[in-house]
């Protein structure tokens, strides 16, 4: 029981991917969304500096604001040990800003603020996987302030630093039985306690990019630097006192329930996770005066993400030892293909339409279901319409639908059957002289 126990704890602590495939949001723009989420081959506004800023500098106009959110609206649906269970609808609202002006025929500086990570997932209280996670929400925002330059009439290249702000909430229910050395075929099985993680960060990476057009036709490349995220945070447990004796107790003589005693009376954590690094490449072709075709790949370093380990201190007594938990995680990079199309139907209104294939970097033997990761396709639509010479409203619509995907966790103690599905609108406002 005291092993079982200290694996579910160290498994559920996997609150890294609260960051990573689950809850990478990508929503950075209603007019690309609405074109398969393709950019970096795109030149449309200030909304470059994020796709590609290497093609800021070649923006057809002289300023830019572009700002813009959609709503998540993600349903989990999990199968095993007898349940099928759905989670919670629980929406964010990711959004972005971006600005940026000309200050010659060559230079360009811009600010965006764009959140690619966010979004909350709700299994209940008493679902079958509640030992690994109830809930968790995260919220992260990248400020980028950007810089592009024209070297050539078709060639330009920009880039700027990334300050990342992130945060996260997770809550799981704890087990406590206690073993009675003397009859230990009936332990007291006590009400489940429950724990709290929650922790925030502030780190830094880049985002740099080359842009080339000549004539109807255009290229880019662009890469966003890995984040490595320092989580500090607080542990919030509520167990029973007679559970907690218990553990301190059986330390005597068990080293593994002494590391579950000292987690559940620590107060505070830390905790290292990779964003991972992208590469993307885009090509893009307009033919005539109404149609554009773009196409993007891109690929994620996150073969960076070989382990999770959660520190966990208490603050109140420094003599009680800081508690490493590892919990395998050994990702492999992934490929998004994306390809979408824009029509323009009038002088007042775009239509767009898109799709693409994103892989999962998680493994089906190394899992934990706080963000169930499967291979996606995503269908878009979008559409802008100007509502004035300088003004117009952008709106778009992503369908994400997940494969099947039977998975466990790495000891192999929980398994079961995994497929996520998503509708995200959005809508958002574009402005330029």
């Amino acid at each position: 029981m005291l092993r079982r126990l200290f694996l579910v704890i160290a498994l559920a602590f996997g609150a890294s991917n609260v960051f990573a495939e689950g809850f990478a949001v990508n929503v950075q723009g209603n007019k690309q969304v609405g074109m398969g989420h393709t950019g970096v081959a795109l030149n449309w506004d200030a909304s470059s500096l994020q796709f590609n800023p290497g093609a800021l500098a070649t923006m057809p106009m002289n300023f830019s604001v572009t700002a813009g959110t959609s709503i998540t609206l993600i349903t989990n649906n999990f199968k095993g040990y007898g349940k099928d269970i759905d989670s919670e609808l629980t929406p964010k609202t990711p959004f972005y800003f971006y600005a940026a002006g000309k200050v010659s025929d060559k230079l360009a500086l811009g600010i965006g603020a764009y959140s690619p990570y966010g979004n909350s997932l709700d299994w209940g209280k008493d679902w079958p996987g509640k030992y690994l996670v109830q809930d968790i929400s995260l919220s992260a925002i990248y400020i980028q302030p950007t810089v592009s330059y024209r070297i050539t009439d078709n060639f330009s290249i920009g880039g700027g630093p990334i300050i990342a702000l992130g945060s996260f909430e997770l809550n799981r229910a704890v087990p406590q039985q206690i073993v009675n050395p003397a009859n230990p075929t009936s332990p007291v099985v006590l009400p489940d306690g429950s724990i709290e993680l929650s922790g925030s960060a502030v780190e830094f990476g880049f985002n740099v990019g080359m842009y080339y057009q000549k004539d109807r036709f255009s290229a880019g490349i662009s890469y966003r630097s890995e984040v490595k995220v320092n989580v500090e945070g607080d542990s919030k447990a509520q167990v029973d006192p007679q559970f907690v004796g218990f553990l301190q107790q059986a330390g005597q003589v068990n080293p593994q329930a002494m590391g579950t005693y000292l987690v559940l009376n620590s107060d505070e954590l830390e905790t290292e996770l990779p964003l991972a690094g992208t590469l993307n490449l885009g090509l893009a072709y307009r033919f005539g005066d109404r149609w554009t075709v773009a196409a993007d790949v891109n690929y994620v370093f996150w073969d960076a993400y070989k382990n999770l380990t959660f520190t966990f201190t208490n603050s109140q007594n420094a003599n009680q030892p800081a508690v490493p938990l590892t919990t395998p995680k050994d990702w492999k990079n992934s490929l998004t293909y994306r390809i979408g199309a824009e029509y323009k139907a009038n002088d007042r209104l775009d239509l767009r339409a898109g799709f693409y294939y994103d892989e999962t970097p998680t493994r089906a033997d190394k899992y934990t279901p706080e963000t169930p990761g499967a291979n996606k396709i995503g269908l878009s639509a979008g559409a802008s319409f100007k509502l004035t010479d300088r003004l117009s409203a952008d709106a778009s619509l992503l369908y994400i639908q997940g494969e099947k995907r039977k998975a466990s966790s790495p000891d192999g103690k929980f398994a079961g059957e995994y497929q996520n599905t998503g509708f995200l609108p959005g809508f958002g406002l574009s402005y330029s002289f």
